[in-house]
């Protein structure tokens, strides 16, 4: 997810390069940012297998799982540069407005991961019976099937924009405007992260069936955040090539657009929450205590769907226009100054448990849209360089 930044500067100058008509600058960017991507993914997953063991000892597992976990985490980091790569280059697609590639390999690679981690956890059809270790293995192979494919397309050309290996040594002020942009959103990602984590330790000292109410809630939500960051994507590209078109007008309309299909999605899936929460929560666990705590909670969820929809895809939305400083001020007021402070007040202070941490979160996505819409607004977006 922190490496996601980085992908941050790629979107916003390959797609204000592609609205330019710049494509030597838009291959650089592939060129360079690709390689980027692979010589991240080999120290970070070399880092990651070597310090697996001190990684999962923060879990306190017992010492059977502790070691599966240790195992699957080296196998997983191995190919830690295919990921990453497949990461960039999906990215790269998506800026040129091609996202129909990335989809079809999606499907191939998912394909591969399922019938892979069945075939080789279990043994089936003459594979060896690996378990935990055949889960890694399946995971990592689907991932070098998508980056492989992904760099077979790029360098055949898509829509006009190749992978030509030869611009990567042209390709220093790329790199450095890729940084440049994508620093905020990588200060960004680390102090979410980071609050997360305090966030879900809060959580965790409510207790097991809180815990469980909580995750079975996060898995539903999940239909909701992860269209709303494709929506985030959509306008980001648009808001991109409008922008080095020249069109700024028909950027704030994409933009805008982006954030009421995503608030028209978000609200049908608010009104689902709202109406059959007992449903949904037994998808996940029939434990009449779970469900008793996570009905509520769900509930709640649906009413912050709307601003869930506008904070997601508006933060994107910037980000493509290489607006990242915004979206990082603001995630530090919502995370830090709102959501952490409202969850320890409401949940503990005034009692209400995990139903105050999810009212926390509720007005920690308000915030954030209404600063966001006002950053929007103003328009200062439009006139950054990238």
């Amino acid at each position: 997810m922190i490496f996601g930044s980085f992908v941050v500067g790629t979107i916003a100058v390959v797609a204000r390069s592609w609205g330019e008509g710049d494509r030597a600058r838009a291959e650089k960017t592939v060129a360079v940012s690709l390689s980027m991507a692979a010589v991240l993914g080999s120290v970070l997953g070399g880092l990651l297998a070597l310090g697996a063991p001190f990684a999962v000892g923060l879990f306190g597992l017992p010492a059977q799982a502790a070691g599966a976990a240790i195992t699957y985490l080296r196998v997983v980091a191995s190919f830690f540069p295919f990921l990453f790569v497949a990461y960039t280059g999906v990215a790269v697609l998506r800026s040129s407005g091609d996202t129909r590639t990335p989809l079809l390999l999606a499907i191939v690679a998912n394909v591969v991961n399922i019938l892979g981690n069945y075939g080789l956890i279990f043994g089936r059809w003459g594979l060896p019976e690996w378990g935990i270790y055949g889960a890694g293995l399946a995971s990592g192979v689907a991932h070098a099937i998508e980056a492989s494919l992904l760099l077979v397309v790029l360098v055949r050309g898509r829509r006009g924009l190749r992978l030509i290996p030869s611009r990567f040594f042209q390709g220093p002020p790329v790199l450095r405007s890729i940084l440049r942009i994508s620093f905020p959103s990588f200060v960004e990602r680390v102090f979410f992260h980071a609050g997360f984590l305090i966030f879900a330790g809060m959580v965790t000292r409510l207790g097991e069936l809180a815990s469980a109410a909580n995750q079975a809630c996060i898995a539903l939500e999940s239909f909701s955040f992860i269209p709303a960051g494709a929506f985030g994507i959509a306008g980001a590209t648009i808001i991109g090539q409008k922008l080095g078109a020249r069109l700024p007008d028909q950027a704030r309309i994409g933009g805008a657009w982006a954030v009421w299909m995503s608030v028209g999605f978000l609200s049908f899936m608010g009104l689902l929450y709202l109406t059959i929460p007992g449903s949904l929560v037994a998808l996940f666990s029939r434990d009449p205590q779970v469900l008793a705590l996570a009905v509520p909670c769900l509930m709640i969820a649906a009413l912050a769907q709307p601003t869930m929809a506008v904070g997601i895809s508006l933060s994107e939305g910037l980000k493509g226009a290489g607006d990242t400083r915004s979206p990082l001020i603001i995630t530090l007021i919502g995370i830090w100054g709102v959501r952490l402070g409202a969850s320890w007040l409401l949940a503990y202070r005034l009692g209400l448990g995990l139903p105050g941490i999810w009212l926390a979160t509720a007005l920690d996505w308000a915030v954030r849209a209404t600063l966001l819409l006002v950053v929007f607004r103003r328009g200062h977006w439009v006139r950054i360089k990238v």
